[in-house]
C-alpha cells in the first residue's frame, strides 16, 4: 500500500559487503548436515527466477518454499513470508 512506501523507503539501507565476498570452505562431510529452505520469488526483478533456480540447484536438498513476491517480500508479502520462516524454523 502507498501509505507503508515512505516509511519502509526511509528504513531500506545499503547491505554490508563483506558477508558477500568473504570465501567459504564447506566440507563434503558437513555440506547439508542442517535442513534449508530457499524462499523464491517469482516477480523478482533483482534477482531473476532464473538465477534463483540456479543457486537453488547448488543447494541439493533445500526445500523451497515459492512466493508469488517481489525481491522484498517483507513488504510484499509479510504474512506468507512469516509462515514460511516459521515453518523453516520448525524443521
Amino acid at each position: 500500500p502507498a501509505e507503508l512506501v515512505e516509511p519502509a523507503m526511509q528504513r531500506l539501507v545499503a547491505e554490508p559487503h563483506g558477508p558477500r565476498s568473504t570465501r567459504l570452505y564447506p566440507t563434503p562431510e558437513r555440506w547439508g548436515s542442517l535442513p534449508r529452505t530457499y524462499i523464491e520469488c517469482t516477480e523478482d526483478r533483482t534477482i531473476p527466477i532464473s538465477s534463483q533456480r540456479r543457486m537453488q540447484a547448488m543447494s541439493p536438498g533445500a526445500k523451497v518454499v515459492t512466493l508469488d513476491a517481489d525481491h522484498s517480500p517483507f513488504l510484499s508479502r509479510p504474512r506468507e513470508l512469516a509462515d514460511a520462516l516459521i515453518e523453516a524454523a520448525s524443521r
